[in-house]
């Protein structure tokens, strides 16, 4: 491993360390790594931080589709956690979506139920989407950055959990196509796992609010999420004509 690659690799996981402590990066001062020695295949094959990140996750060619990456996610291996998890948490709604609505990772309802954003918080997010015309039953896609529920006391591997299930997103990104994308928490913060750097150059508006779990638990942020939901609702009428009649239908405009 090069020193340059050594250096990514460290800095990627101190991304992810701070992404999971609390969401903000933590000055740690410059690094100084050595070369290492070439390796052959018997020795053992060195790869660098950039290729874990780019590496896609299945086989799958030009004829991906929403069941076969479901099938790729069930059956993932790639990083710890499949060793722990009870279910995968896949994605949820219809293809084609006005919004595809993204949280960091599962919590444990979200586990027993083997879909994203369940229990009280999922039903408090059903009912602000619902204030805007959208749903997860017929325009919105759930989803999650990573797939598998993190151990509550941390995970020591968070730059591979990241770099393993960044290539999903992506799959999932390039066959939903969505509108917009609705972002909770650490999910669109400065703490953002390196590996999914590409959702700030993908080109669709992204919008982030507080996590309904959090405005659950604290009634002073209703108001700012319900700022936020209507910019996004603006931002909707003015590229989907059927999303701006159906918001004129249910007496939201």
């Amino acid at each position: 491993m090069t020193a340059e690659e050594k250096t990514a690799l460290a800095k990627a996981l101190d991304l992810a360390d701070d992404y999971l402590r609390d969401g903000y990066a933590c000055d740690r001062g410059e690094y100084a790594f050595t070369e290492d020695p070439p390796q052959n295949s018997v020795t053992g094959a060195v790869f660098s931080a950039a290729s874990l990140i780019n590496a896609s996750p299945s086989r799958r060619g030009p004829a991906d589709s929403l069941e076969a990456l479901k099938a790729d996610i069930c059956g993932c291996t790639a990083c710890p956690l499949h060793k722990t998890r009870e279910k995968v948490v896949i994605g949820d709604g219809p293809g084609g979506p006005l919004v595809l609505i993204l949280g960091d990772a599962p919590g444990r309802e979200d586990e027993e139920a083997g879909k994203p954003f369940a229990g009280p918080a999922g039903e408090l997010l059903d009912r602000m989407l619902g204030a805007i015309a959208l749903s997860r039953g017929t325009n919105c896609y759930l989803t999650h950055l990573i797939k598998c529920r993190p151990p509550e006391d941390g995970n020591p591997s968070a730059f591979q959990t990241a770099a393993a299930c960044a290539p999903f997103l992506k799959r999932e990104l390039a066959l939903l196509k969505p509108l917009v994308i609705l972002g909770f928490e650490r999910a669109t913060g400065a703490g953002i796992p390196e590996a999914f750097n590409f959702l700030k150059t993908a080109g669709i508006p992204f919008f982030s609010t507080h996590h309904p779990a959090l405005i659950r638990s604290d009634e002073g942020l209703k108001r700012p999420a319900w700022e936020k939901l209507k910019t996004l609702s603006s931002t909707l009428t003015g590229l989907d004509r059927d999303y701006a009649g159906a918001l004129r239908t249910a007496g939201r405009t």
